[in-house]
């Protein structure tokens, strides 16, 4: 596949052209917050009722926006590569609080606020949340947002969250950075427009273990998981009370590279010392089809009969399985 042949990563040398690696990325964002000669003139434009913005944020009366080089262009280009279409957006930085998709006649943009990025960056420590909301605003765009009445709503931003986490996921990024800017620049509290920030978490890690199944292809391995599961097994670790615990299986979401193991209540994890400790529990199920919940740092889950584990979203996607200790 093109895309994975110019899949990111820290060693593969920037060639013009093709798409972007990790490392120059980097350094594009950075040169975002740069100031261009001779590129300091602002153009205004309208702000048009089918805005998309990234956190919700009341946008300014009218925008001002500010060329520069194509550098954040490219950056977008290598996003939408990976849906195997080319690019046609101006991406620029504006007096926007945060980054908005538009549509302006035939003009398709990607405004964003240079400061905030900048600010965005260092309080996540990673460059991918840049790549996040710059991917967010793409999916607005490729998922016809931009050309509805009415903007921004919950169901619109939900789908360019699934976008951005599917995306950075092909990028090779990890979904805790894929889920940075959400965690950084959203709220619990819902609006008219905008969900709250844990359905929105939820909407990105569901699109990254979207493609990571379609990625890998993963077996369903039918592992039978009981209403009041029987101990299979001991694992030799220690126990978080110090006592003996039995456990009855291992949970595995996909991507994740940390063990997490199942008694008959709680979910059990290692911390840096290598000592066990709970992480999570095995709650009653609260939705139809469900055997179990789990409910983990990654967020909470249903676990069917079959053991095989899903998102709660509607448009509902296998995250992983748990499978029986042997």
């Amino acid at each position: 596949m093109v895309a994975k042949q110019f899949r990111w990563s820290s060693n593969q040398p920037f060639q013009a052209g093709s798409f972007l690696t990790v490392k120059a990325l980097a350094a594009l964002v950075c040169a975002c917050y740069v100031a261009v000669p001779g590129a300091t003139a602002q153009t205004t434009l309208p702000v048009p009722e089918t805005a998309c913005s990234f956190a919700g944020e009341t946008l300014p009366g009218q925008l001002m926006i500010t060329p520069g080089d194509d550098t954040l262009n490219k950056a977008v280009a290598a996003i939408v590569g990976y849906t195997g279409l080319s690019a046609n957006f101006s991406v620029r930085s504006s007096n926007v609080p945060d980054a908005v998709a538009i549509t302006v006649g035939d003009e398709h943009y990607i405004l964003y606020n240079h400061e905030l990025m900048d600010q965005l960056m260092q309080a996540t420590k990673t460059q991918y949340s840049v790549v996040a909301v710059l991917a967010h605003e793409v999916g607005h765009h490729l998922l016809g947002h931009t050309l509805k009445p009415g903007g921004s709503r919950p169901k619109e931003e939900l789908e360019a969250d699934h976008y951005s986490g599917f995306i950075l996921e092909k990028m090779g990024v990890p979904v805790e950075a894929a889920s940075a800017a959400v965690s950084a620049l959203t709220t619990d509290i819902p609006t008219a427009t905008h969900p709250p920030r844990s359905l929105r978490l939820a909407s990105v890690i569901s699109g990254w273990w979207y493609a990571y199944q379609l990625e890998h292809h993963p077996p369903d391995l039918g592992f039978k998981v009981s209403l009041d599961p029987v101990p299979q097994a001991t694992w030799s670790g220690v126990a978080p009370s110090g006592a003996d615990v039995q456990y009855v299986g291992r949970p595995v979401l996909y991507g994740q590279q940390n063990p997490v193991f199942l008694t008959t209540s709680a979910l059990v994890g290692l911390n840096a010392l290598g000592q066990a400790v709970i992480v999570g529990r095995k709650l009653p199920p609260t939705s139809p089809g469900y055997a179990w919940m789990y409910a983990g740092p990654s967020g909470t889950f249903g676990v069917d009969e079959q053991g095989r584990m899903w998102s709660l979203e509607a448009n509902r996607v296998q995250v992983g399985y748990v499978a029986g200790l042997k």
